[in-house]
């Protein structure tokens, strides 16, 4: 059998390739840049060795933090992080190479703008690959195809990932002794276990996934067998209800290991001071250039169209379940049930000027004030009205784990659609799902990415924003 994993490789390869070709388009562009406004003469006196230095420190570079446009189980965001890794990587090598090689290096602050073009260019060209290569996995190309064997608790976790397309794992079916409802599972029921070696021995599968508990049973000696004599990767899924969002993550505990139900980046004292120090500085940056033109405007339109305050200010639930006093731009008239009563479509209570400017996220550009008083992060689960917290606390049993984190102007559920008027519980479920996955893969790309989608949205107007 020829294995798919051999076009894995060569779509490996040609996504390089594009790289290496993107790099080169660029210094391409700086060359001829260069010869029509003559701002760097090194360039025309070293041009070919410059180009194959260039070329040597960004595949040493490459090849040191791997490209990951196209590998299935990675985030855009882990992309973003890579690019900004690689592009500092290359530019050290090179000018090593070059002072080895006795010629000119670009000075600091050349260095630094080459560093910030070079990475815009390539985190374009990485998210286009990473678009054509979900394009190419959605027509079924590049797919591996794959088997679960046995059914426990994480079995549906397990089918959610083989079926989504971006990961072009192919999942054939299950097999397993007990009934199986198999629209709420998303597989079909191939056979009991015992159908399983026969299966395997007749079609062209890649991976097999089983239920680690069938681990010690007898039938399991002939599956394992027939999986190795068709040269197939065998992956054990774990019998214990992880959750959706959860990971099973190890710490170290006096001479022995514990394994934790939850893995908290922020909990890291490094990570917190880089998360506030970006919320300090674009919250000042924001506040002292921006926010007083939009101020005036949204100010001198709101007391022309309705009575009351400019300022709209609710109690709302806040880290570690502390409640603080949450800013925004009055959107409505003067109600008593604002702090109890969500906004719903077509909410009377919601004046004009304040539905457009709800439809563009405008209300919530106070917030930035609480970011910068330490309520709130600009990335973050948001904060709900206390009597959410309240009622929904009581309902959803991880409700509060949200609260682990400052609560943040916009979030992954936000980008993810899991934000407007929550009609039902589930749909409030949703959303703590979001907020936890949040909390557990925290990391710095990751709010750049959701800080971008949450801006295209602004631009594009959200229609859950009533």
């Amino acid at each position: 059998m020829k294995s798919a994993y051999n076009k894995v490789y060569c779509l490996i390869a040609i996504v390089a390739m594009i790289d290496m070709a993107t790099v080169n388009v660029g210094y391409l562009i700086y060359y001829f840049a260069d010869m029509w406004l003559r701002f760097d003469n090194l360039l025309f006196e070293h041009n070919f060795l410059y180009w194959f230095l260039f070329n040597i420190s960004y595949f040493i570079s490459i090849n040191t933090i791997s490209i990951s446009a196209h590998e299935r189980l990675t985030k855009p965001q882990e992309e973003l992080r890579n690019a900004s890794r690689t592009i500092p990587l290359s530019l050290l090598i090179f000018m090593t190479l070059a002072s080895m090689a006795k010629v000119p290096t670009p000075g600091f602050i050349k260095a630094v703008l080459l560093c910030f073009a070079a990475f815009m260019l390539i985190s374009v060209e990485r998210m286009i690959v990473r678009k054509a290569v979900k394009h190419v996995r959605h027509l079924g190309k590049y797919n591996l195809s794959s088997i679960i064997i046995g059914y426990g608790p994480s079995t549906n976790d397990i089918v959610d990932v083989l079926n989504d397309r971006w990961n072009g794992l192919n999942l054939m079916g299950i097999f397993t002794d007990g009934e199986l409802d198999e629209d709420a599972v998303g597989a079909k029921r191939l056979g009991g276990v015992d159908d399983a070696v026969e299966y395997i021995k007749s079609h062209s599968l890649h991976d097999v996934f089983i239920y680690r508990p069938l681990y010690d049973d007898e039938r399991m000696k002939i599956v394992l067998n027939a999986c190795y004599q068709n040269v197939l990767r065998v992956y054990y899924m774990p019998d214990m209800m992880v959750g959706r969002t959860s990971y099973v993550y190890p710490y170290r505990f006096g001479d022995t290991y514990i394994l934790a139900t939850r893995h908290e980046p922020l909990l890291k004292m490094r990570n917190r001071c880089y998360k506030r120090i970006f919320d300090v500085s674009v919250s000042l940056l924001f506040l002292c250039t921006i926010y007083p033109i939009v101020y005036a405007i949204v100010a001198i339109v709101t007391k022309l169209t309705s009575a009351g305050p400019i300022y709209f200010k609710q109690e709302r639930t806040g880290y570690d379940g502390r409640s603080f006093i949450c800013y925004k731009f009055r959107s409505m008239d003067i109600n008593d049930d604002a702090d109890r009563k969500q906004a719903t479509k077509d909410d009377n209570r919601v004046t004009k000027f304040g539905y457009f400017i709800r439809h563009y996220n405008i209300d919530e550009l106070p917030q930035f004030i609480n970011v910068l008083k330490g309520d709130m992060s600009i990335v973050g689960p948001r904060p709900h009205m206390v009597a959410h917290t309240e009622y929904y606390g009581k309902i959803i049993s991880e409700y509060m784990i949200r609260h682990l984190v400052r609560p943040g102007i916009t979030g992954l559920a936000q980008v993810s659609g899991c934000r407007g008027e929550t009609k039902t519980v589930d749909d409030m479920r949703k959303r703590v799902e979001k907020d936890i996955e949040y909390i557990e893969s925290w990391g710095f790309w990751q709010d750049i990415v959701i800080i971008m989608h949450t801006v295209l949205m602004v631009i594009k107007g959200d229609k859950q924003a009533y």
